[in-house]
């Protein structure tokens, strides 16, 4: 008797983890499914930016004649070997350019845009910091003025009536916000904070639970600053490897340009971390439980830049607010968008501190005249769309 009991129970933990397993297997399935874009890319889009690309090139050599440097960006580390090697030496990382430097940007039409780094590395006045800051802009290329030149640009409109501190770098996602977030509103204190997102920031991967910049700033506590010293001074505020490091990482800018494809890529996170990682979120039936009952859930990025601009706004007294940018249906179509602002909208709503703002709608009927004239960011009249529903919230 004590055998078949034993046998049974056995039986029944082996047919429950077999259940389970294939369980998490069909969350995994549901997951991959879902993400998927269903929109396939417009081909003459494609064929205006290719043809396009070849006259950026003479752009840029011409802007380096005049002084212009390349920048290098935060997703380099993610992405390439030599870069990441960067980061294994000096236990650093980057959240801006180069300080105080020339850069030249991008061209999709209206011209290369360049600007002067400030004492951080991004695109403001130094004179920035001798006022308190009304708004810190925290976004990717599209709030870093897009490829149009500042003033023309909602930050640049922006700046006219207010002091704004813009944090925004091409190519970021949401683990390089939160990481900007935690290292920058405790420090300066805006008076209100304007996360922009976009359809690139719907990233529902483990990559972003082994991203070097959550591993870095929020799992080691980075100190970006040097907090013995009190002068805000290029370079004596900022951490001295990370000033080795800025130094290095435009010299390896300089080295390859025009041959970024040949880098080598980052190194993974070893296979037992990612099946870790795999096992916690499908352990949970996210995907299942989300295509049953509707339940809502947020890509891992979001939730850790929420979280933090909530944590820093409510410590610092500063007011959030999130702003949706929807990207073209003719340049970047992309079926997760509206999936994307209804999560948002859904987990934004447990938030009573946080206001979420959604431009979709301030888009319609502006597939082509809302965007550059040769690629995927804002036109003059898209930036005055967004400059101006941006203060109308503001009143």
């Amino acid at each position: 008797m004590a055998k078949d009991k034993i046998t049974k129970t056995f039986g029944t933990i082996f047919i429950v983890s077999i259940i389970f397993v294939c369980l998490v297997l069909l969350d995994w399935i549901i997951k991959k499914y879902i993400n998927l874009n269903k929109f396939k890319p417009v081909a003459e889009a494609v064929k205006i930016e290719e043809n396009h690309r070849k006259t950026v090139k003479e752009s840029a050599e011409l802007k380096r004649l005049e002084g212009f440097r390349p920048l290098f960006y935060p997703r380099y580390f993610n992405k390439t070997k030599e870069f990441h090697s960067l980061y294994t030496k000096y236990s650093a990382l980057p959240l801006g350019g180069l300080p105080n430097t020339k850069y030249y940007v991008c061209d999709e039409g209206y011209g290369m845009t360049t600007f002067i780094s400030d004492k951080y590395g991004f695109w403001n006045s130094n004179r920035t910091y001798e006022k308190d800051i009304d708004i810190m802009i925290i976004g990717d290329s599209m709030s870093m003025n897009g490829c149009i030149q500042e003033s023309k640009s909602f930050v640049g409109m922006l700046k006219k009536d207010f002091n704004v501190m813009n944090l925004s770098m091409g190519s970021n996602d949401p683990v390089h916000y939160a990481s900007t977030a935690k290292t920058f509103i405790d420090k300066f204190k805006p008076k209100k904070i304007f996360l922009i997102l976009t359809r690139g920031d719907f990233i529902d991967h483990y990559s972003q639970k082994t991203h070097i910049y959550k591993n870095l700033f929020f799992d080691n506590n980075f100190q970006y600053f040097d907090t013995t010293s009190s002068s805000k001074s290029y370079p004596d505020s900022l951490n001295k490897n990370l000033i080795k490091l800025l130094n290095e990482s435009q010299k390896l800018t300089e080295k390859n340009i025009n041959q970024f494809s040949k880098l080598g890529p980052a190194p993974k996170a070893n296979f037992l971390k990612r099946f870790i990682i795999f096992l916690k979120t499908h352990s949970k039936l996210t995907y299942i439980q989300h295509i049953i009952f509707n339940k809502k859930y947020l890509p891992f990025g979001n939730e850790l830049v929420i979280n933090t601009i909530d944590k820093y706004c409510k410590s610092g007294n500063c007011e959030p607010h999130i702003f949706y940018i929807p990207s073209s249906n003719f340049w970047r179509p992309d079926s997760r968008q509206k999936k994307h602002v209804e999560l948002l909208k859904s987990s934004l709503s447990e938030y009573k501190n946080i206001n979420f703002h959604d431009l979709t709608e301030e888009f319609e009927g502006f597939e082509r005249k809302g965007f550059s004239p040769f690629g995927s960011h804002l036109s003059f009249l898209g930036n005055k769309i967004v400059f101006e529903f941006m203060l109308k919230n503001l009143k």
